[in-house]
């Protein structure tokens, strides 16, 4: 009897072996096999599928992240995979994104025939598909086959009374030391130096004023005495206001007769904001670092230093890129210049480095 149990015992162990194993249907060429978590059976019937409380009490539009029950790449590829290397190859890592792919095209299908509208989708670090849907949909995708969770899409904004606590600012803060008597030059679109986290009067008039209504606008070149302040206490634009978007009227034409994008200094780095200037502005990215870096509302809103005086050169107005021609067909690149520490004037100064296109 004892001899029959080990056998029977022997034989089950085999044929659970076998089961592991088998590769996956659909899988890549070569025999690479994946584990396919909506192949294993779960005791005591279907998996429950998690739904955030919030969504109790949610009516109408409502966008979703709806995950699905297979892992996504990062855990089929195993853990620290980085630094111990990974269970898939390449080709492997490919092949298993594809079917993930084919299921999420599955699932959209049927939330498409739910009224839904497929928003997005991820399957590296997270396997899921985001969607907008009534809410009164949410108990049918519920009762979808391979679903894992629903949950709201938020849309998170982290404020700078968490990040500067965050990585330890506030504390330094405390101990009196807040940058005051510290400059610090940035490189960047510009800076909103009207802005009342920069001392400035905060309001969309005093905006105007140092801006102006459009990119064309005078007002944007000139300091028209609101420049520099007492937060914001130098600074130069050396690229303009459109560049690289062409503009013949000042830069001419190229050889083959297309407009020409140039350079077009001026000494005013006030920042292109896109919610009060329409295209081609682009900026508002330099006024986000500054706040970052050294805004100060006077009161409870503080940047890492809060004491700090800022520079603003302008060295790419609101494109990504640092070279451009200038009006003489000459391409340019600014270079910060640094004096010795041991110099009395710590004030940083700028030029522009000019030489001919290769």
């Amino acid at each position: 009897m004892k001899r029959i149990v080990l056998v029977g015992s022997a034989l089950l162990f085999l044929v659970a072996i076998m089961a592991v194993e088998r590769p996956q249907a659909g899988g890549s060429s070569g025999g690479s096999r994946f584990a396919d978590a909506s192949a294993l059976a779960v005791p005591g019937g279907a998996l429950t599928v998690s739904v955030d409380p919030r969504l109790e009490s949610a009516k109408g539009q409502i966008d979703l992240v709806v995950g699905m029950i297979d892992a996504p790449l990062a855990v089929a590829h195993g853990p620290n995979f980085k630094q111990r290397g990974g269970a898939l190859n390449p080709g492997q890592q490919k092949a298993y994104l594809r079917q993930l792919g084919q299921k999420q095209d599955a699932l959209m299908g049927q939330i498409r025939g739910l009224g839904g509208r497929e928003l997005g989708r991820v399957g590296k670090a997270h396997n899921a598909v985001v969607i907008s849907i009534d809410a009164s949909r949410i108990k049918d995708i519920e009762a979808l086959p391979g679903i894992k969770s629903i949950r709201p899409l938020i849309n998170y904004e982290l404020a700078l009374s968490e990040t500067v606590p965050y990585i330890g600012a506030s504390a330094v803060h405390a101990e009196g030391f807040t940058g005051t008597g510290t400059r610090v030059a940035v490189l960047d679109t510009g800076i909103d130096y009207t802005h009342a986290f920069f001392g400035g009067a905060g309001t969309a008039a005093a905006y105007t004023d140092a801006y102006g209504t459009s990119t064309s606008d005078a007002r944007n070149r000139t300091l028209d005495g609101l420049f520099p302040t007492a937060k914001v206490v130098g600074g130069f634009d050396f690229v303009g206001e459109v560049w690289p978007t062409p503009d013949p009227a000042r830069c001419g034409f190229n050889p083959n007769g297309s407009p020409r994008a140039c350079l077009v200094p001026d000494p005013d780095p006030i920042d292109c904001g896109p919610a009060a200037i329409g295209a081609p502005c682009g900026g508002g990215h330099g006024s986000h670092v500054a706040d970052i870096i050294g805004g100060n509302d006077g009161g409870f809103h503080k940047g890492v230093a809060p004491g700090a005086s800022l520079y603003w050169p302008v060295p790419g107005s609101w494109s990504r890129s640092r070279r451009a021609t200038t009006p003489t067909g000459r391409t340019s690149r600014v270079h910060p210049v640094r004096r010795p520490r041991s110099s009395a004037s710590r004030r940083p100064r700028f030029r522009a480095r000019s030489s001919s296109p290769s």
